[in-house]
């Protein structure tokens, strides 16, 4: 039992520095051992007052490896270095550290395995890590240690050896390729350039990065030339750029690893959108000369319109499911006009343009919409982030959404009704999340668990009683107009589907009976693509 209160129960690590000294790491700290007094060291830095799970010796530098805070390399009595995940340790919670020579260093953590390099002086070091995206069974390492030139990792999931010198170095950039180009919704050939009608201007380009160390972790940065001269950096593959006007544009993509490794060239592709026919020379002569024959055409126009109108009452009743399509909350619309109002009132022009340019967007999906009986799962999730990222902005990001798709699901490889989820997200956000004190969370889940897709609205918001007693404490009853819409959109699609759609709404309740969310379920049969 050692001299000082509590060190002798719990001894994580024993390190021998020479036939007198001897370091010991508790629960409580840190210790030295000369032979006959026990020395608390923990005062040399905070974080030496905690457990110490490792500690061994680099050239004049002890280094202890701390439970959850890192390294810690002393000389003398002083910190010469802190060595954490804010300066590049993969984790904190140090397990095990192993020297290779004077100025190499293996640190063995929950998250990770690094390689510290020092200079001769030890005054300067450089940290390289690898994880599970590296070819590591686990990215727990419990033990390190080197035989015949290998060094040996006991992790988490099984025990691994490698050469050092055969270790690769991080700066190896992936490489980046154009997988996929669709012009308004149909695929094409790849090619350099592209030269578009002036209708063939909705285009959506589908690129892949390949990389044998992290293909996971990669992220692309990409920017359309004369369209906004923005560079978007994102992980998603794909880029959209619907309804782009007539015009010259260059696309440029490149493609980084999880430690900011970029590729030098980016792929370019070049399109080309031609004007409109009314916009060219020869048309504007072509109109000088059929102006004379404007008056015949008037006169045959008004004999055909008895016609057409008899026509028309036909293509008006097939025209109501495109108008319950096609409808967007007026609430919502009024709201966000406000909103922007709002950013520019208050001489905030940068968020009232990102408000304004995500809001268009919004409108644009919902008239493409709008105009076809069946999208695919990827447009529909795509309107719906734009959605809910315009009422994060709306509601000071009050609120944070998640969309998860389970299982195989493809979401480009099916086609449902367009414009389905959103009335449920308002109600959710409006009605639930709109009033919590605190963080709202909202859910967004998808999955195929037979021939129905399976639709999944999640909030944790107050609860739709909570919700209906605040209305009538303001003295006014709101009517969900998308809402009612909705409803009568499913009534009306399952008149002529052979299968139906479905639609359950549950109430979320903690022990006591009170509300803490919504939970709405959708069935809807799909069509495949």
């Amino acid at each position: 039992m050692l001299g000082e209160p509590g060190v002798g129960k719990r001894i994580y690590s024993i390190f021998p520095e020479n036939s007198a000294n001897v370091w010991l790491g508790t629960l409580y700290g840190l210790y030295l051992f000369d032979g006959q007094n026990y020395f608390y060291k923990g005062d040399l830095a905070p974080v030496l007052k905690e457990r110490i799970s490792c500690i061994n010796k680099i050239g004049d530098m002890l280094v202890v490896g701390t439970a959850a805070h890192g390294l810690v390399l002393l000389k003398g009595d002083s910190a010469a270095h802190l060595i954490s995940t804010h300066n590049d340790l993969s984790g904190d919670a140090v397990k095990s550290v192993f020297i290779q020579n004077d100025s190499i260093l293996w640190v063995g953590t929950k998250s990770g395995l690094n390689k510290i390099s020092f200079n001769k002086s030890g005054s300067e070091y450089h940290i390289e890590s690898y994880a599970e995206s590296d070819g590591l069974p686990s990215d727990e390492i419990n033990r390190i240690s080197m035989h015949d030139g290998y060094i040996w990792l006991a992790t988490g999931s099984g025990l691994v050896s490698f050469l050092p010198d055969d270790v690769d170095s991080h700066e190896i950039p992936p490489i980046i390729k154009i997988s996929n180009i669709q012009i308004n919704g149909k695929n094409t050939d790849i090619m350099d350039e592209y030269v578009l009608d002036h209708d063939q201007n909705d285009i959506r380009i589908s690129m892949t990065g390949i990389s044998f160390r992290d293909g996971g972790s990669l992220k692309y940065r990409y920017m359309l030339s004369n369209y906004n001269d923005e560079i978007i950096e994102t992980k998603n593959q794909w880029a959209n750029f619907p309804n782009l006007p007539s015009g010259d544009y260059t696309f440029f993509v490149n493609v980084g690893n999880a430690h900011d490794i970029w590729n030098e060239a980016p792929e370019i592709i070049r399109f080309q959108i031609k004007k409109h026919y009314t916009q060219t020379l020869w048309f504007l002569t072509l109109l000088t000369l059929v102006s004379s024959f404007f008056l015949a055409g008037i006169i045959i126009f008004l004999h055909r319109q008895q016609k057409i109108k008899g026509k028309a009452r036909i293509v008006l009743a097939l025209m109501e499911q495109k108008m319950f399509r096609s409808q967007m909350n007026p609430h919502f619309v009024f709201n966000a006009l406000l909103a922007i109002q709002g950013f520019m009132y208050q001489n905030n022009p940068k968020d009232a343009g990102r408000y304004l340019t995500s809001f268009a967007k919004l409108i644009r999906h919902t008239l493409y919409g709008s105009s076809e009986e069946y999208i695919s799962l990827d447009q529909e999730i795509e309107a719906m982030e734009y959605y809910m990222d315009l009422q994060r902005l709306r509601f000071n990001e009050k609120f944070e959404y998640h969309i998860r798709i389970e299982g195989d699901l493809m979401p480009e490889s099916i086609k449902i009704p367009p414009m389905l989820i959103q009335p449920f997200i308002e109600n959710a956000i409006e009605h639930g999340l709109q009033h919590m004190d605190g963080k709202g969370k909202l859910l967004l889940s998808f999955e195929m668990p037979d021939v129905y897709l399976k639709i999944i609205i999640e909030d944790n918001g107050i609860g739709r009683e909570e919700a209906m007693k605040l209305q009538q404490k303001r003295s006014r009853l709101h009517k969900s107009l998308g809402m009612e819409i909705m409803r009568k959109r499913i009534a009306s699609l399952n008149l002529i589907m052979d299968k139906k759609i479905s639609l359950t709404i549950l109430d979320l309740k903690n022990a006591a009976g009170n509300g803490i969310g919504t939970r709405v379920t959708i069935y809807i049969p799909h069509r495949s693509v």
